[in-house]
């Protein structure tokens, strides 16, 4: 079984694809009444600004690797905390209109992947604490790695979405 902290690679590399995607997305995307010129400057900024907060939320992820490794609980909520800082910063700002579905798309999976990183981490914690009991220990892991799943389908719908936009 895959744990939540081993397949946060898979997190990384959906972060990237939307940096490549992302590229794609000013060229021809364009809702009536807008020059094409005009709307492909406002795709390519906006998309360069949530390449660079998927950029810093990847980092933010290699810091929750490493202290799921070194067994860093505090260091894990750390880093959660720093991706729901990351995460409200995408939501709260304003993509195109030809791009809004998109952000929502991701904003729903990062938002998934911030809570997949709490609930590791405080799973983490009451194993720690040795409040947690083998049955509940794998009923709760399972329920992590579930949400997890879910939000990297979200993940993918989101990219999937936008590389549909940059084609038509």
């Amino acid at each position: 079984m895959r744990t939540p902290a081993t397949t946060l690679n898979k997190i990384v590399v959906l972060l990237a694809s939307l940096a490549i995607v992302g590229l794609m997305a000013g060229c021809n995307i364009q809702p009536a009444g807008t020059s094409t010129d005009e709307h492909a400057v406002e795709n390519r900024q906006y998309m360069a600004l949530l390449n660079t907060k998927t950029g810093e939320l990847k980092d933010v992820l290699t810091q929750f690797q490493t202290a799921v490794a070194a067994g860093d609980a505090v260091g894990m909520k750390a880093a959660a905390s720093d991706a729901s800082k990351i995460v409200e910063s995408i939501s709260t700002t304003e993509a195109t209109e030809s791009l809004a579905e998109v952000k929502d798309a991701y904003v729903a999976g990062l938002t998934d992947i911030n809570t997949v990183m709490n609930d590791y981490a405080d799973l983490y914690t009451q194993v720690s604490n040795g409040t947690v009991d083998k049955a509940t220990f794998d009923r709760k892991v399972k329920t992590v790695q579930a949400s997890y799943d879910q939000a990297v389908e979200k993940l993918t719908a989101a990219d999937d979405l936008l590389t549909q936009l940059a084609n038509e």
